[in-house]
Parts: structure tokens; C-alpha cells; sequence
């Protein structure tokens, strides 16, 4: 594996209306990405009923730009 100092950080921030499954669902794609998730928060806006997440992860293998196309494969709703 690569020399952990060497690989890049990377900053997903995502906000959406709140529902189960999201935390699951994003770590998931960024699991099947190949990603090293090295920091996560999350919290829910209970006023607007917004969901807020913040990742810091690194890719040790694969190219970030193909991101982009996997979280807008996500459905409508988190399952």
C-alpha cells in the first residue's frame, strides 16, 4: 500500500432532508470506492428536518473524479 503521508485527503460535505440509511449509504459507496474514511461527523437540522454530513477520507488506489458519478446514482431515498 501506499505511504500513508503521500495519499491526498479528500472532503465530501453533503446536505439533504433527513431519513434513515444516509450515513449508511455513504459510507458504503465510499467502501466500494476504495476509500479510507480517516474522520466523519454528522448531525441532523431537527427545525428543517435537513441532514449534514462531513467526511474526510483518502484514496489510496482510485481516482477521486469518479465520485461525483456514484453518488448520483444514489436514489430519491436512502434504503
Amino acid at each position: 500500500m501506499s505511504d500513508p503521508l503521500q495519499i491526498p485527503l479528500h472532503v465530501l460535505a453533503l446536505s439533504c432532508p433527513d431519513q434513515p440509511g444516509i450515513v449508511a449509504r455513504v459510507t458504503g459507496l465510499l467502501f466500494e470506492a476504495g476509500a479510507n474514511i480517516r474522520e466523519a461527523a454528522q448531525f441532523e437540522d431537527a427545525e428543517t428536518g435537513r441532514f449534514f454530513m462531513r467526511v474526510l477520507f483518502s484514496l489510496a488506489d482510485a481516482p477521486a473524479a469518479a465520485l461525483p458519478d456514484r453518488f448520483g446514482a444514489l436514489p430519491g431515498r436512502a434504503a
